[in-house]
């Protein structure tokens, strides 16, 4: 993995690790199972074996010019009133977004995340999902340390703020205080 020289960098090395990920077959077959109705009855295994065919290509085929939007239209058949199916839905779903949420949120490390793709998802560990689930595990590691170090920074402006203008007490209530800290940086053009 290249190592990063910008911010605008890193989030693009970090966008395509995630691209990455989501395009191994193990994982795009959990997300054609549960979000495209003609899969829905079809084993994953066999999505990724029947039915995915080659290796998906990231980044580099246009599907619409970008500049065209389109809207979708859809009419309700459907009585709203109806909760018939829904939380059967809601649970296939729930095992989805916590694949999702594992793979691209939680604060694992890159060798737990595979393993829990492996043992609890199926998902076979290719060298590709290797290599992308480590660099997401590394750039997000690394977009959050530069995150802790800007509010860090953020509070220090705010705290030799207070100080210089005699705001003592407001310090350690702003130190507690989430919501008086925005107040505070608004008032004061701390960016």
């Amino acid at each position: 993995m290249p190592h990063p020289t910008s911010d605008d960098q890193q989030k693009a090395l970090y966008d395509e690790a995630c691209k990455t990920v989501l395009s191994e077959k193990g994982i795009a077959a959990h997300i054609l199972k549960e979000c495209v109705e003609e899969y829905k009855d079809i084993s994953v295994e066999d999505i990724v074996h029947k039915y995915i065919q080659g290796k998906p290509e990231i980044s580099k085929v246009m599907i619409q010019d970008e500049t065209v939007l389109t809207k979708i239209r859809t009419e309700q058949t459907e009585d709203s009133s109806e909760k018939e199916g829904i939380i059967l839905k809601y649970t296939e779903l729930t095992g989805l977004l916590r694949l999702l949420n594992m793979a691209l949120l939680d604060k694992l490390n890159g060798s737990e995340k595979r393993r829990i793709m492996a043992t609890e998802f199926n998902i076979e560990i290719t060298p590709e999902l290797e290599k992308g689930v480590d660099d997401m595990c590394n750039l997000s590691a690394g977009i959050e340390k530069k995150g802790i170090a800007e509010g860090e920074n953020r509070l220090s402006k705010l705290i030799a703020h207070l100080l210089k203008i005699g705001r003592n007490d407001e310090i350690k209530a702003a130190t507690e205080s989430e919501k008086l800290r925005k107040e505070l940086y608004k008032k004061y053009g701390i960016a």
